[in-house]
């Protein structure tokens, strides 16, 4: 016995244990890990999990949505310059309303400072994206109920004009998500006992919807109606102090604001700028907008609204049959919120301010449309049994997802193409049925895969207009951000002009850059090498840069120039290979003609 215990306490100084107390200790700590898991996988919210997978399973087939700022349009790089360079062009360009927009400029320029342009693309759309999903999910899982909640967060997930809201850098996709995490904060004011500490986080998320775009304030009275209501529902707290809470929320936010722009360019109202431009859209007009209503036939960004705004109509019509249900505050207030939101809009439209010609105005619509739709999926999907609300959700996955594997030039999504009137059609009449007769729960698949089978319509009429080739659109967008380093690096100044031939291959990728210095008035000519009629006047001394693969761009360049008595002198040159697309950056500077310097005039002399 003694020996016995002798080896085992020879173990013990040696780190050793005997097989039994070592059992004996072990299996307490592998029950607690089992309870562990076992409470979590109880507790876990396979929704959520679920939505936050599916950005994923789109980006493996098509991550186009992403790079979406590629694609034709001046505004969003000129954010982007903002990005890169925030100090430098909040100096630059102090009063204009771009640079006021901080909410979204100061996010993106802390993500681009923190990462490489092949990273932070990731990170801030993708970000974006969560926080703007999320957020609606959560709303209406607290509002009407979970099933409702997970179905309208894939739908609007998966929707092809709301990823090219979030993945692209114009202000817009900002507005989606500021909009729903101010919601997200007053319904949780309405269900918590810290209610104030909430509705001033709703001030703060206001301020930054608002200042985002300066458009938005009209959309005040859809978050204070959602308030209002909300609050009285759950036996809210009073009102004054929560508007005082909320004011001061907001008024934070903008001493904030004020004082890092006024750290940064020596001004405190920062939100001048776009107050000034607002003001002048509204009293001398909007030159952006057209003439007459034809440009409606080919909105396809309205086919959603349109529909919701109808089968919202009729829950209204309908609300004494609706009112009779459980919990049904909310349905009805989410189709009257959508219902103003879309009348503000039209309103808009019809004193002349084109604010849904355009997709990236008209997506502001999208979080009360979402909103609403899940209200009125709530009236059909609740009592569904749970197989079949599980085979639901994977037949509309499955859709959404084929919309971003399938070629756009493929023979289903040409025929779909052609047939773009039959899943609005079917859609509506189960949105209706399921509305009318909420008892008829076989509507709901119907809804819901109609629903998916018409953002696949959509997707795939999208991507084959508006979302370029897939092969060359993160290869331009990584070109790009590397000719912008290459243009800061030779002009930190940011004096030069830029020269290239918008029809040529690397049109896109000089107007890109030319615009975060603004565009306007530091392009030489979108025709190279072709001059500009604004240059008939020379201007020496100024540095170019010319985007242009052929091997005799210089020359091309200095026989243009010498048209008007100047001559281009090589200065230096960058050349820039991403994947299978090459751009070639020349430096020049616009000189006089030595020989004809003596014959020059006084005035032209002084100039240079």
């Amino acid at each position: 016995m003694g020996g016995a215990l002798a080896r085992i306490d020879r173990g013990l100084l040696r780190g050793g244990r005997p097989k039994q107390l070592a059992s004996q200790e072990v299996r307490p700590i592998a029950h607690k890990l089992i309870a562990i898991v076992r409470s979590y996988f109880q507790h876990c919210d396979y929704g959520l999990v679920l939505i936050c997978c599916l950005p994923l399973g789109i980006l493996a087939f098509d991550r186009r949505w992403l790079f979406y700022s590629v694609f034709g349009y001046i505004d969003p790089w000129i954010y982007f310059g903002y990005f890169l360079r925030l100090r430098y062009h909040l100096r630059m360009f102090p009063h204009v309303y771009y640079g006021s927009r901080l909410p979204w400029i100061l996010p993106g320029s802390v993500v681009y400072h923190l990462f490489p342009p092949s990273i932070a693309v990731y990170v801030l759309h993708g970000g974006l994206y969560y926080v703007a999903v999320i957020s609606l999910y959560l709303i209406l899982k607290n509002t009407v109920h979970q099933r409702a909640a997970v179905l309208t967060a894939l739908l609007m997930g998966g929707h092809c004009f709301f990823l090219a809201a979030i993945g692209w850098d114009y202000v817009d996709g900002a507005g989606i998500a500021y909009f729903l995490l101010t919601l997200l904060m007053l319904t949780y004011a309405t269900k918590h006992w810290r209610a104030y500490v909430w509705v001033v986080l709703g001030g703060i998320f206001y301020g930054a919807f608002i200042y985002s775009h300066l458009f938005l304030i009209t959309f005040t009275p859809v978050i204070a109606l959602f308030y209002l209501f909300a609050s009285r529902h759950n036996n809210g707290h009073r009102l004054c102090r929560s508007v005082v809470f909320f004011g001061l929320g907001w008024l934070g936010l903008t001493v904030l604001l004020g004082l890092l722009n006024y750290l940064m360019n020596g001004v405190f109202l920062f939100f001048a700028p776009s107050f000034k431009i607002a003001t002048e859209l509204v009293t001398k007009g909007n030159p952006w907008r057209a003439s007459g209503f034809a440009w409606v036939n080919q909105a396809a960004w309205l086919i959603f609204p349109a529909l919701t705004l109808v089968s919202s109509m009729v829950v209204l019509l309908l609300r004494d049959r609706v009112s009779a249900l459980p919990n049904s505050l909310f349905p009805i207030l989410f189709q009257v919120l959508y219902i103003i939101s879309a009348l503000i809009m039209i309103a808009w439209e019809l004193v002349r301010q084109p604010v849904l010609l355009y997709s990236y105005y008209a997506s502001f619509l999208l979080p009360t449309m979402f909103l609403a739709i899940g209200a009125q999926l709530g009236l059909a999907v609740k009592r569904v049994e749970a197989a079949r609300f599980g085979a639901l959700i994977v037949a509309m996955v499955a859709l959404l997802l084929l919309s971003y594997s399938l070629p756009v030039n493929s023979r289903f999504l040409t025929t779909l193409k052609t047939h773009s009137w039959a899943p609005v059609f079917l859609g509506g009449s189960a949105l209706l049925l399921a509305v009318v007769r909420p008892s008829y729960f076989s509507a709901a698949p119907v809804l819901l895969l109609c629903a998916a089978f018409g953002t696949l319509n959509l997707s795939a009429s999208m991507r084959n207009s508006g979302w370029g080739d897939r092969a060359l659109a993160q290869s331009s967008f990584l070109v790009i951000a590397e000719s912008m380093r290459a243009v800061q690096n030779l002009n930190p100044q940011g004096t030069a002009l830029f020269w290239y031939d918008l029809d040529g291959p690397l049109g896109g990728i000089g107007r890109a850059v030319a615009s975060t210095y603004l565009w306007r008035d530091v392009v030489v000519s979108e025709r190279f090498p072709m001059l500009d009629s604004k240059l008939s006047t020379p201007t020496p001394r100024r540095r170019v840069f010319v985007f242009s693969n052929d091997q005799d761009a210089l020359e091309k360049a200095d026989r243009s120039l010498s048209k008007i008595g100047l001559k281009a002198q090589f200065l230096d040159e960058r050349t820039i290979q991403k994947g299978r697309l090459s751009c070639k950056i020349t430096l020049v500077e616009m000189r006089y003609f030595p020989a004809r310097e003596g014959e020059l005039g006084a005035g032209q002399k002084q100039h240079e």
